[in-house]
């Protein structure tokens, strides 16, 4: 069973994928503007599986503390590679 502890600790460890996001963007410049289409790909599977991870719970296919530790997963890599993507988006323009 998850306890409220573990759901804290892991929306905290999902959403750190902003600050360390912006980190690696502005620490690798270069690599964004040759990788920027990866990271398009990437964002859009992590939507596909976090929409999938909520559609295989609503069907009861998977309990919710598999839910629970999926969706934070992916919420983090999502939160990563927007903001990496944000990042280089502001570089193409400069």
């Amino acid at each position: 069973m998850v306890t409220a502890l573990q759901i804290i600790l892991l929306i905290i460890v999902a959403f750190l994928g902003i600050p360390i996001g912006k980190i690696i963007a502005k620490n690798t410049k270069s690599e964004l503007k040759d990788g920027r289409k990866y990271f398009i790909w990437i964002s859009g599977l992590c939507l596909l599986i976090l929409v999938a991870d909520l559609f295989l719970m609503a069907f009861k296919v998977i309990s919710f503390n598999d839910t629970i530790m999926v969706f934070a997963i992916f919420t983090f890599f999502f939160l990563l590679t927007i903001q990496s993507l944000k990042k280089a988006n502001r570089a193409l323009v400069k």
